[in-house]
Parts: structure tokens; C-alpha cells; sequence
């Protein structure tokens, strides 16, 4: 069967468990300038106006056949993480690219691009 992906200590090591597993992820302030808190083979992020971003790979993709996985929060003022924002994925001609990925945040209620206090993205090939 193909597609199968080995779930053992030693996965990474075998062809199947390669094939399948995260290339990059960044978890990232994207209030203001960005900055990134934690991050694996991204190297930069890039602001490109509100609600926003590429991630920029260290290391290049091989082509731009990935999957990128998102999720955002935002503090309220008064105390507790609201989520009532989507995250979108894929804006414009250059949205997966080998050099970086994009990644949109919009207001699901106002209908607006917004910037999120903490967001994640991971992603697989």
C-alpha cells in the first residue's frame, strides 16, 4: 500500500516516514513588526500589509506541491485567547513558492484583513 506512514522511533530514517513529514513550521507575533518565537527552516517572515505574511524557508522547497497548515489567536483585551478568526491560506500567484509560503488572516465576523497576536504554520510535503 502506498501512502502509509510508519509511526515508530525510527521512522525518519526509512524512506516511508520521510516522505510525509514537516519541512518547516514558525510560530509567529504577527501584530506590528512579526516576530517569530519558534521556528524550524523558517528563516524570516515578511510583512506584506495587514493580516498578511509569507514565510520565508531557509532551506528551499523542492517544488510547490506542499501542504500548509494554520491556526491563529488573538488576546483580547480583557484576559483570554479569542479564536473567532480564520486563517486563509493561498492568496495571489505566489502564495506556495519554493522560497516561501503565504499566509492570510481575516476577521471572520468583520469581514477584514486583521493581525493576529499568535500564529502558527506548519508545513507538510
Amino acid at each position: 500500500m502506498s501512502g502509509l506512514v510508519e509511526y515508530s522511533a525510527d521512522a525518519r530514517s526509512k524512506t516511508i516516514g520521510q516522505n510525509f513529514r514537516c519541512r518547516a513550521w514558525v510560530h509567529f507575533n504577527g501584530t506590528g513588526t512579526p516576530s517569530i518565537g519558534a521556528s524550524g527552516n523558517i528563516s524570516s517572515i515578511t510583512d506584506l500589509g495587514t493580516g498578511l505574511y509569507t514565510c520565508n524557508f531557509a532551506t528551499a522547497m523542492t517544488d510547490n506541491d506542499y501542504v500548509i497548515v494554520c491556526g491563529a489567536t488573538e488576546h483580547a483585551p480583557s484576559g483570554p485567547m479569542v479564536s473567532d478568526r480564520m486563517v486563509l491560506v493561498a492568496r495571489g500567484s505566489n502564495a506556495f513558492s519554493t522560497s516561501g509560503a503565504s499566509v492570510h488572516c481575516r476577521d471572520i465576523t468583520a469581514t477584514t484583513d486583521r493581525d493576529q497576536d499568535d500564529i502558527c504554520v506548519a508545513i507538510f510535503r
